[in-house]
């Protein structure tokens, strides 16, 4: 394991860290530091406007639909790392232009809206009121078939992770959680392809929420809430095509916000 780069002064940005007293009242007991080149987007801005003058390009990554056979649905029986090793190990992959076909759901947009609905992530305002919810949890629940996961990186994403860095001859990346409280530097040689990323013995020791390389190349990160992923990157155009090919998903164009979907 390595050490984190330093943050330059232009890219750092600093939060004030509270703590309850205990007589119950917040103080503000210092300050911190993080890198605005990892930080997700805030939902009002436009994406790509966010990592301008760090990334070029951003690719919405869809978060699969699993089904794993000898499971069922019966996810309730199992704790949630077996469920990770599960989807890991034996997933079939489904994505939302198949499972929107099948429920006639043809726009992603209202798909994302439908899973989120669900979910009960939606204020009322904002809210799937069509049938589209209740459709697709219906066939979902008929085919055995697990909604995207949401607000962290699929098990199996895991190994497409892992092979789009590879594809770019990179040997160590940085694995954080959403407010870099947890950040390593780890070699990819200690990461285990046959195992969920967070497992016993492994390199990592928390659930991350984004990777992303020392020279800033590439960044891959998730919101607490969605079941899509965001492909940050500055890759020569003619690479671009592996990142469509490995996820389902589209690319950013000047508009696109976090709430693409509403």
């Amino acid at each position: 394991m390595s050490h984190l780069p330093e943050i330059p002064e232009k890219f750092r940005l600093s939060r004030t860290i509270s703590r309850r007293s205990p007589a119950g009242i917040m103080e503000d007991v210092g300050e911190e530091f993080y890198d605005f080149r990892t930080k997700y987007p805030s939902y009002d801005t436009s994406i790509l406007e966010h990592f301008k003058g760090v990334y070029d390009s951003v690719y919405v990554a869809l978060h699969p639909f699993i089904s794993i056979k000898k499971l069922g649905t019966e996810s309730l029986s199992i704790d949630y790392k077996t469920f990770r090793m599960l989807e890991k190990s034996s997933a079939k992959q489904l994505t939302w232009s198949e499972i929107g076909n099948a429920c006639d759901i043809s726009d992603i947009k209202d798909m994302n809206r439908a899973l989120l609905t669900l979910s009960l992530a939606l204020n009322e305002k904002a809210n799937d009121k069509s049938q589209n919810p209740e459709r697709l949890k219906n066939y979902c629940a008929k085919q055995e078939f697990f909604l995207p996961t949401q607000g962290s990186f699929p098990a199996s994403f895991e190994n497409k992770i892992l092979d789009l860095l590879l594809q770019f001859d990179i040997t160590e990346a940085c694995f954080g959680d959403e407010h870099d409280f947890n950040c390593e530097l780890i070699s990819l040689s200690e990461i285990s392809r046959n195992k969920p990323w967070v497992s016993e013995r492994s390199a990592l020791k928390f659930l991350p929420q984004k990777v992303f390389t020392t020279d800033y190349q590439l960044l891959i990160i998730v919101d607490w809430d969605s079941v899509f992923s965001l492909v940050c990157t500055n890759l020569d155009a003619s690479k671009k095509g592996l990142i469509e090919e490995m996820f389902e998903g589209f690319w950013c164009d000047e508009k696109t916000e976090h709430a693409w979907f509403v």
